[in-house]
């Protein structure tokens, strides 16, 4: 964290493995937040003062598909038309293990590398978990900060500072992994190829899984939002590395279990029944 970013009104420095800066519309008092990455700006839309903070916001252009054109788009399609026909081929043969297995993966693959490189959803659903969290916060009393122009990021009011501090904003950088796109991407080819299902019943498990997996990611972010207002910065790690990882994790099992095992158990034990009755 040696070198300074800029963006939406915020200048952010090294300073003992955090950031230190203003925003506009804020009070002009330290700004603590932490990141996995920088975001890099492409053009700034606003001043700077003398000390060369950005005073009103910056505008982040996020990489564009174009990013994956070339190479990439011919490597992808290399690799759908590999598997595609892998799975036809175990489906045809009725490799039913080999087929699930080859079939999860490859569209969970797939289904990323589309939903990042084609269609870039990442940052609508990665604001639209900050809003929702934004939302609750704010109605709970716990002051947040979101920014249409860096759909990924949500400062958080940090109440308890080190001593001699006063209170400051936080900053969480919503990526790829807090975002929960792995874990939709996973869920949706998890249910898409369990094999013996309708399609009614493939495409109502999918809509229900997502969207009972974008709730478990917000009650996740939130708890790590409510952790950090009210512990302090020195709670970050552990609210986002051990409490919000295991909160989550316990979440996904729960639903894996709904929506995969649970409904596998009574169908068995269905069949069971079935043939214990017939003569």
């Amino acid at each position: 964290m040696g070198r300074s970013a800029q963006c939406l009104g915020y200048q952010s420095r090294a300073n003992s493995g955090y950031g230190a800066g203003y925003l506009a519309n804020l009070p002009a008092h330290s700004v603590g937040y932490i990141e996995h990455r920088y975001l890099e700006p492409r053009r700034c839309v606003g001043r700077r003062d003398t000390r060369g903070h950005c005073v009103e916001r910056c505008g982040v252009v996020y990489p564009a598909a174009s990013k994956y054109g070339g190479l990439m788009l011919w490597l992808g399609a290399f690799f759908l038309v590999v598997w595609g026909g892998a799975v036809w081929f175990l489906r045809f043969y009725r490799v039913w293990l080999l087929y699930y297995l080859v079939g999860v993966v490859g569209m969970a693959y797939a289904l990323v590398w589309v939903a990042r490189g084609v269609f870039d959803i990442e940052p609508s659903l990665a604001y639209s978990t900050a809003w929702t969290v934004h939302s609750i916060t704010n109605y709970i009393g716990i002051p947040t900060r979101i920014f249409e122009r860096a759909p990924d990021v949500l400062l958080v009011l940090v109440v308890v500072q080190r001593v001699g501090e006063t209170m400051g904003w936080t900053m969480l950088k919503i990526g790829v992994e807090s975002s929960g796109l792995l874990e939709l991407c996973v869920l949706v080819s998890l249910v898409w190829f369990y094999p013996g299902w309708s399609l009614s019943r493939r495409v109502g498990s999918v809509v229900f899984g997502v969207a009972a997996s974008w709730f478990a990611n917000v009650l996740r972010l939130l708890l790590i939002v409510v952790l950090l207002h009210t512990f302090g910065k020195n709670a970050l790690v552990l609210a986002h590395t051990y409490a919000g990882k295991i909160f989550f994790f316990f979440l996904t099992i729960g639903l894996y279990w709904v929506l995969v095992t649970l409904p596998v158990l009574r169908d068995l034990s269905m069949k069971q029944k079935q043939a214990a009755h017939s003569p």
